[in-house]
Formats: C-alpha cells, sequence, structure tokens
C-alpha cells in the first residue's frame, strides 16, 4: 500500500468503485454511506420491486486499530481481492462472516449429524 493513502481513503474509493457495477436482480441504485469519525463504511441497495420497497446493506465494513472488520459482504465475487488489488495488505484484513458462497443455511446450524433439530 502506499504509504500517502490512508487504508479508510482506499475503502471509500473502492466501495464508491462497487456502486459503479449495475445491480444483477432489476433498477436498483446504491447509495454509499462512510462515518469518517468512527471509521465505518456502508454500501446499501435501495429501489423498488413492483409495490415492494427494496432496503438492502451491501457491504459493511469497519476499520479499527489497524484492521479492516469486513462485518457484510453480499457481492457475489467479494470485497477482499479488490481491497488487495487497491493496495490493502491481506493481513489487514478480517472477515467476521463466511463468505457468501461459504454460508450455511440457518437450520443446519442446529441440525444434529443424524437430522434430528
Amino acid at each position: 500500500m502506499d504509504t500517502c493513502t490512508s487504508p479508510c481513503t482506499i475503502l471509500e474509493l473502492v466501495l464508491t468503485e462497487q456502486t459503479c457495477v449495475p445491480y444483477a436482480y432489476g433498477n436498483y441504485s446504491f447509495q454509499t454511506i462512510f462515518d469518517p469519525y468512527q471509521h465505518r463504511y456502508l454500501v446499501i441497495v435501495i429501489g423498488w420491486n413492483g409495490h415492494h420497497r427494496i432496503h438492502h446493506c451491501l457491504l459493511h465494513l469497519e476499520y479499527r486499530d489497524g484492521i479492516i472488520w469486513i462485518h457484510h459482504d453480499t457481492t457475489a465475487a467479494g470485497i477482499t481481492e479488490p481491497l488487495i488489488a487497491a493496495g490493502i495488505n491481506a493481513a489487514m484484513i478480517i472477515r467476521t462472516s463466511p463468505p457468501q458462497s461459504m454460508a450455511v443455511p440457518l437450520e443446519q446450524d442446529y441440525m444434529h449429524k443424524d437430522g434430528r433439530c
């Protein structure tokens, strides 16, 4: 990472770039929400699906103690690789939830190996 570019600046740039990619399932828009004082970063999807309002958190990241915490990531490709490509050291990134591709349905969390709940 360039020593002149702070991790927070890189986060803002990468997340803003993510909003340039059209949403895969409809005509929705993105909003970035950056809190420069508490170093929290969100990307949300908003719009309408017929008569149903869509308001969904796509990404939620936080920069704390020199670490980028990925609290929520529902992007198709994941946010980790774009962060690394932008100059963030992989050792500075911690994912607090599994990637979307590895997510286990909630009901499986409560089942015994023999199938009982």
